[in-house]
């Protein structure tokens, strides 16, 4: 999965979900608390408690082949024995060298009659060694499936195990999300060495546990993992027993790392004055981090509707040392405006151990009166309809497929000319696309057609071939009997090629990456191969042997034969673009306290060279780095003649303390990344040139836009970037936290304003990867806004991450999967006219800053807009400038006065096509071929052209798209695309629906839009239709004619999003 390389190594906490909710039936149940737990709990009583384990001691071995029944198959280095001071049995598993030794048993359990599920059992381990990566370990894992053998949610754990210790029991409680349907408990060694032996295990039903109404905090006893959410180190858990009950939050930092605990709390200031916290905690050997603050920690962030902190961060208590278990508690005012506290619990950029148990929060009223927690939400979904998946159909209304020029490549190589691309026979390249990744790369013949024709029919003329190195991936396109990165497997590869050659005969061209998130092996020989980041971050851009290891796997890939296309990658002109390395930068080095020693050590050593060359002598550069009143920045124990001096921190502004300074360490700290990354990137691409590569070639695409960093890409041939909106925090999938906001309502934070001001004047602009993501209410908002405003700034490829589904899912799972959501492929319709057709035209005004090699010293300020306006980007387009000319930026343009509403919460293109009005919530678009809104509709009458509606649904969007090339009013074929929200059925949230407490159960629901549509003088031969999901028109809808204008009703009850207007 996608794989974002942040300040915190996230791990997934899995699917949760508070005890009070315990589902038996499959009915349907008002979310009102502790009345549920006791309607629930006779029906727990009844229930016959039994382990539902087969063979759950170990003592059965028929064959005598070291694999207890019901176990597994296939030997996993194991053996049965029998104690002999006891008498009873446990399971042996010994790898003398790393690797995977797994035994595993499913278990048929149904998520709508048992929705809590105790595991417990006996577990010791001697001298277990963990793998490369932290989560290959010795454990315990808890899997669930579906009723088509499809995995729910993340890879949630009793335990995870290294080093040694006797015997001790442990036990944990798990939500069992509603669509399960099977259960596979795994136990043994992941893919690390060492003995590890179990005994014992029972999984059975786990009764409701109780709950305080007046504690706000959902589980703070960890009983089970429910209401909580968890990023930072792997060494962390629910441990039993707890300091009171079975479980308690233990974290153990290595070195120092955030690792956390949170969950997101309803709080109202406009009814609670105060709240109070308590907790219990233990600390063992905590060792502050650089910063006072930087300890073992609980505290809390107050935060209104717009997700703003109010505040600083209020802490119930900090420390470092040693202590046992002690009550700490501390109270704080509500600051008017708050709607959320958001509670953390662990460790701060730290290391050392913790434990935390029986975490309390009361709310308190004006009077002093104790309050009620409120319990969880669920999405009123009374009138939504059952959506029942169909492909689209060849040659119907919704196949775009006949937009794509087939086969790709028979234009010619794509060239960089103009700012822009260009295909040989001279016609403007423009791409609209997606990424297709990691397991998806290598499927079945008869998959990857599928794939590649669903692809095709939603307009997408290129993919992004993203993760093929990928070291989570299995497979991936590395050869595994080899102990190295530098075989490929053969089947593997073969796979792929027949992927691609599916994809360019459909007119679907290619994006190619090389350094992704590669994994080194130790036949590599590289140092601390497995210390380092996948995808070698940082490390990559100036250690020799990695960048001749980048060198070796580039050739290999791009001098490769496709056998399907009998061409070399190389000499392919499908191949539209290529990219150097994924999302890696210097500047983001000080978000990367990790990075190994050895490496740590290399960059130290260029920098001290890089320091010798510009300043000679030590005496040289103590006069230099002083700061304003002459006093020295160089500390006692730096010495350039002996290599000690220490690089600036470079931090990010949304880390940086607020007293840092921009003095000389600082900025040629700045400039010494700038000139190694820059010459990384010439180094590479001076490489790939040689071995014959034509195709255009970008350097990274890092989604922190710092122009430094932009600038040192600025040397190849065009700029790529990454964005993402409601990007899942604290991992992937469904235990994570979401904001849940609409980037209507932040303009000056959207995707596309914050990405505009990164394009470079004279290179072509790519977003390789963007989305809205899932969940939340607002994530289909994205195709329509993304692709009208990157036409508007006229880009040069547009391509949302990512598409891995052949076709529908049952169960929305995925954060990013294009394909997987209804609501979001609907939006596609409008998204390819928007972007490389005619729908949208670009600005005929371009606004370019130049910046200065001063302004790229200052202290870092990630995101800028163009002359500090990001809300410029969505006026007309934006540009930067690194080679010094004046600024075009010529204020009697009048853009803001004439373009930019009173507050900016109006803001008009240049164009005259699309409106943004943050104060209503509502994009309008109004060109000749489409024309259309997004956002908070509900009863806003809409007048676009001859077309006015209004919407009776809340939050959606409405589009009139031209489908026969013509302007609207002279379109004989109009789709009307009418979409909302989905969801999984019986999808439970947190109370500020931003954590997903059950992911639901098939089948999937959609918000049917309702308006009322009057279309100005038409004919009395207008017909309109309902179409089905597969492109076909349904039945007809009933239209009136009054005075020349035609009007009509969209019902929910028409159980479709798309609509076809012919006359």
């Amino acid at each position: 999965m996608k794989k974002r390389n942040a300040a915190i190594l996230i791990v997934a906490a899995g699917i949760i979900i508070t005890s009070i909710f315990f589902i038996i039936k499959s009915d349907i149940f008002k979310v009102t608390g502790i009345s549920v737990q006791a309607k629930k709990q006779a029906k727990i009583d009844t229930l016959e408690i039994t382990n539902f384990l087969k063979n759950p001691d170990f003592s059965a071995d028929i064959d005598n082949n070291g694999i207890p029944d019901n176990w597994g198959e296939k030997p996993y280095n194991s053996k049965t024995i029998k104690d002999k001071k006891t008498g009873k049995y446990y399971l042996h598993i010994k790898n003398d060298e790393p690797g995977s030794a797994i035994g595993s048993q499913k278990i048929a359990i149904d998520g709508r009659q048992i929705s809590l599920l105790s595991v417990a059992g006996y577990v010791r381990a001697s001298s277990v060694t963990r793998g490369n990566q932290p989560w290959e370990t010795g454990k315990i894992q808890v899997l669930f499936f579906d009723k088509n053998s499809k995995q729910i949610g993340d890879w949630p754990e009793v335990g995870s195990y290294t080093g040694s210790f006797d015997w001790k029991q442990v036990k944990k409680v798990f939500q069992v999300p509603r669509a399960t349907r099977i259960v596979q408990l795994n136990i043994g060694l992941w893919n690390c060495s060492g003995e590890i032996d179990f005994s014992h295990f029972k999984v059975v039903p786990n009764k409701p546990l109780p709950r305080d109404q007046y504690n706000f905090v959902i589980n703070g006893d960890f009983e089970i993992w429910q209401g909580w959410v968890y990023g930072g180190s792997a060494d962390w858990g629910i441990q039993y027993p707890g300091y009171n009950g079975d479980g308690l939050l233990f974290i153990n930092n290595e070195s120092n790392m955030w690792s956390f605990a949170t969950q997101s709390i309803k709080i109202d200031s406009t009814k609670i004055k105060n709240i109070k916290i308590s907790a219990w905690m233990k600390i063992k050997k905590i060792v502050q981090g650089e910063q006072p603050w930087e300890k073992a920690r609980i505290n809390v962030e107050f935060k209104n509707e717009q997700g703003v902190r109010l505040g600083g961060w209020p802490i119930v208590h900090e420390a470092a040392g040693n202590f046992d278990w002690k009550k700490v508690e501390q109270a704080f005012e509500v600051p008017e405006g708050t709607t959320k506290v958001e509670l953390f619990v662990g460790l701060l950029n730290c290391k050392g151990e913790a434990w935390f148990d029986d975490i309390v929060m009361n709310a308190f009223g004006k009077n002093g009166e104790k309050i009620v927690g409120e319990d969880f939400v669920k999405t009123n979904t009374k009138n939504w309809f059952t959506f029942a998946p169909q492909e689209i159909k060849p040659g119907s209304v919704l196949d775009l497929s006949p937009n794509l020029q087939a086969p790709a490549g028979k234009n010619g190589f794509v060239k960089v000319k103009n700012d822009h691309f260009y295909f040989e026979n001279g016609e403007r390249a423009r791409f609209y696309g997606t990424n297709v990744f990691g397991p998806q790369l290598f499927l079945s013949k008869n998959e990857a057609s599928v794939l590649a024709d669903r692809i095709a029919r939603l307009g997408f003329n290129i993919v992004r071939i993203h993760h093929l190195d990928a070291a989570w991936s299995d497979p991936n396109i590395f050869d595994k009997t080899y102990n190295d990165t530098q075989h490929f497997s053969k089947e593997n590869l073969d796979k792929v090629d027949f992927f691609i050659s599916e994809l360019e005969k459909r007119g679907v061209y290619i994006y190619l990456d090389l350094l992704v998130h590669r994994g080194f092996k130790e036949g590599d020989k590289v140092n601390d191969h497995d210390k380092i980041d996948n995808g070698a971050k940082v490390t990559g851009l100036y250690d020799g042997r990695l960048i001749a290891l980048q060198k070796k796997y580039a050739k290999d890939l791009l001098l490769h034969v496709n056998p399907y296309t009998q061409k070399q990658y190389l000499k392919d002109p499908a191949i539209a673009m290529v990219g150097i390395v994924n999302e890696n930068s210097l500047f983001y080095v000080a978000q990367q306290p990790w990075l190994p020693e050895s490496s740590t050590n290399k960059l130290n050593a260029l920098w001290q060279k890089w320091l010798k060359k510009k300043y000679k002598t030590h005496d040289d550069l103590d006069i230099e780095w002083s700061d304003s009143h002459g006093a020295p920045l160089l500390e006692s124990d730096e010495k350039l003649n002996k290599g000690t001096v220490r690089r600036g921190k470079t931090m990010l502004a949304k880390y940086r303390p607020t007293e840092a300074k921009n003095d000389l360490r600082e900025k040629d700290t700045l400039q010494f990344y700038y000139e190694l990354e820059k010459k990384y990137f010439a180094e590479m691409f001076k490489y790939l040139r040689s071995i014959g590569l034509k195709s255009p070639v970008a350097g990274s695409n890092h989604w922190e836009n710092i122009e430094f960093d932009i600038k040192a890409n600025a040397g190849l041939d065009f700029i790529d970037r990454h964005r993402y909106w409601n990007h899942p925090q604290f991992g992937y999938g469904t235990g994570v936290v979401f904001d849940n906001l609409s980037m209507i309502k932040y303009p000056e934070k959207s995707i596309p304003a914050i990405l505009a001001a990164q394009k470079v004047k004279g290179k072509p602009f790519v977003v390789s990867e963007w989305n809205t993501a899932w969940p939340g209410d607002y994530y289909f908002e994205g195709p329509a806004i993304m692709a009208s405003y990157a036409k508007l700034q006229d880009w040069d490829a547009l391509l949302q991450f990512s598409f891995n589904s052949p076709r529908y899912p049952e169960v929305f799972s995925d954060n990013f999967d294009v394909a997987s959501f209804p609501n979001v492929v609907s939006q596609l319709q409008v998204a390819g006219e928007a972007f490389y057709s005619t729908g949208i035209t670009p600005a005929k005004v371009t606004v370019c800053e130049y910046v200065s090699d001063d302004a790229l010293k200052d202290l870092i300020k990630e995101d800028r807009g163009v002359f500090d306006k990001p809300e410029l980007s969505l006026v007309t387009a934006v540009s930067k400038s690194f080679d010094k000319a004046p600024n075009n930026y010529d204020p009697s343009l009048n853009l803001v006065n004439t373009y930019i509403g009173k507050k900016g919460s109006v803001l008009k293109s240049t164009t005259g096509q699309m409106e943004w009005n943050s104060k209503k919530g509502i994009i309008t678009l109004n060109s000749q071929k489409i024309i259309g809104a997004i956002g908070y509709l509900k009863s806003i009458p809409i007048e676009i052209a001859n077309i006015n509606f209004t919407v009776d649904t809340d939050f959606a969007s409405l589009f009139f798209v031209s489908k026969d090339g013509k302007p609207l009013a002279e379109s004989k074929k109009i789709l009307v695309v009418a979409t909302a929200r989905a969801e999984n059925t019986g999808m439970i949230y947190n109370t500020v629906k931003t954590q997903i407490i059950d992911i639901g159960d098939a089948p999937i629901l959609l918000e049917g839009v309702k308006a009322s549509i009057n279309i100005k003088n038409s004919s009395a031969g207008i017909h309109v239709y309902s179409v089905g999901f597969d492109g076909k028109t349904k039945q007809e809808i009933t239209t009136k004619n009054k005075n020349s204008a035609i009007n009509f009703e969209l019902l929910p009850s028409n159980q479709t999003l798309y609509y076809l207007i012919t006359r």
